[in-house]
């Protein structure tokens, strides 16, 4: 028998109201995950910020499940089953919002959204319980000719930018003559090698999805679908790769920024940029491959005491030096748009590449300022003027500003403190623990020095804020 609870309701339940078994199931997904995770959920709500996810880190130390105390947390300040389903489907967390649903129709309550297809519960072990997604049979290779594409839409202006301004067209996988994302850079780059989709997908163990660091090939999840680990030959002997696959060509967001990153990417050639080694595709499935890089991603290692203040600088020099690049080295100027530390990986010898140009935008040397309905990004790293609209060069500079404020204070923004009294700056100061970091690993004066440049860059007037290239030159 159905639960008197009406149709639709069930969104206005608290999450304390969800059965514990439902939470638990939950918890052993976003507890253990390697990618996204606890702390993902944690950043899409303003209320909570780098104190609150330190509190949670610590009970999870102490073998408490952090997952459990966020949905009490997110109870007592009065947010839904409802909300909890939206922030893991903008999160790309499918397999939350399956559990979730699964767990309301166990208590016979209706639910106004499908069911997904369902699979087996997490296993006990408390490892995350990451289901299989077999790519369907081969097709020919679909995308062959997508850098080749022309240019239609090419010119930036100060007005709004017809191309974002339609954000329910569906871009097609088929090349056309008029469907060119973003204008093509102008300089010379070595051709993009189109692989063997077999190739590709033995190289990751048939898409496997088992974690890397338990004896698999996956490396990562994010909402455009799933990085693996595999070796590859490219032509010159085996090769260890990095393989992101974007999966279902329906959505139509997934498909723009699959042909973003690919026709960005394959023109640009500079140290402290990830190369693209070459793509492939099957009818519904986009493979992009990359170089593994050895250490991962920055925002993994801003705590570690051992990444010493040298490397980090190094770092931030690879990085400025790769955005000046982008913004005076390409004919044209090339905004990322998403730069932050989960986008900058380490080679073996702990030097810095900016990577996923995924909603990198393009714009002419005469016009270095766009505007745009397509807001995307990460909020924390977003400059004021970005969150209305505005595109520019020094909107990156922003974004590295609160990468300086990271590496100086060993600690991962989740959350701008905008609207409160206190910048960014002083809420990561005031906190015992980056503070305490902060005199382990830095001199009083590289310290002062970087905290002044991260001022500057993040100042929230764009006019005001430096250049990447005065950023390079003081560090």
């Amino acid at each position: 028998m159905t639960s008197t609870v009406r149709a639709g309701s069930w969104r206005d339940l608290s999450t304390n109201e969800m059965s514990y078994g439902s939470q638990r199931k939950i918890a052993a997904f976003l507890d253990s995950s390697h990618t996204l995770n606890w702390k993902d959920l944690l950043s899409m709500m303003p209320e909570y910020g780098p104190l609150q996810m330190q509190q949670l880190s610590q009970q999870e130390a102490r073998g408490k499940s952090p997952t459990i105390s966020l949905l009490s947390h997110m109870a007592s300040r009065g947010r839904t089953v409802g909300q909890l389903y939206d922030f893991c489907k903008t999160l790309g967390m499918n397999r939350i919002c399956e559990l979730i649903v699964q767990g309301l129709q166990e208590r016979n309550i209706k639910v106004d959204v499908p069911l997904p297809t369902p699979h087996s519960t997490p296993p006990s072990n408390g490892r995350p319980f990451v289901p299989p997604h077999p790519p369907p049979p081969p097709q020919p290779v679909i995308v062959d000719t997508l850098l080749r594409e022309s240019s239609d839409n090419s010119t930036s202006t100060s007005r709004t930018d017809q191309s974002d301004s339609k954000p329910n067209a569906k871009p097609s996988l088929s090349p056309s003559p008029s469907s060119s994302l973003h204008p093509p850079l102008s300089h010379e780059t070595t051709p993009t090698q189109i692989l063997s989709y077999e190739d590709v997908k033995k190289a990751t163990g048939d898409f496997d999805n088992v974690l890397f660091s338990e004896g698999g090939h996956k490396l990562g999840q994010g909402g455009f679908g799933v990085v693996y680990q595999g070796q590859i030959n490219l032509g010159e002997g085996n090769r260890e790769v990095a393989v992101k696959v974007f999966v279902d060509d329906a959505n139509s967001e997934m498909v723009l920024q699959f042909k973003t990153e690919l026709h960005t990417i394959s023109k640009l050639k500079h140290p402290n940029l990830l190369p693209l080694l070459g793509y492939t595709s099957n009818q519904s499935t986009l493979c992009l491959v990359y170089p593994y890089m050895a250490l991962g991603s920055l925002d993994k290692h801003l705590s570690r005491l051992e990444l010493g203040s040298e490397r980090r600088l190094q770092i931030l020099r690879d990085i400025a030096s790769g955005l000046h690049y982008l913004h005076t080295g390409c004919g044209e100027i090339l905004v990322h748009r998403d730069v932050k530390s989960a986008n900058i990986l380490l080679d073996q010898n702990w030097r810095g590449v900016l990577t996923d140009f995924g909603i990198a935008r393009t714009l002419s040397l005469e016009t270095t300022t766009v505007v745009t309905q397509r807001i995307v990004g990460t909020r924390v790293y977003m400059s004021p003027e970005y969150c209305t609209g505005l595109v520019s060069p020094s909107a990156d500079v922003y974004s590295l500003g609160v990468v300086i404020l990271e590496l100086v204070f060993g600690c991962l923004a989740l959350h701008s403190p905008k609207g409160s009294d206190t910048d960014i700056i002083s809420f990561l100061d005031e906190c015992d623990e980056t503070a305490e970091f902060y005199l382990s690993c830095w001199s009083r004066s590289d310290g002062e020095s970087l905290e002044e440049l991260a001022e500057k860059c993040t100042n929230p007037y764009r006019d005001q804020r430096p250049t990447i290239a005065k950023v390079l030159e003081k560090l």
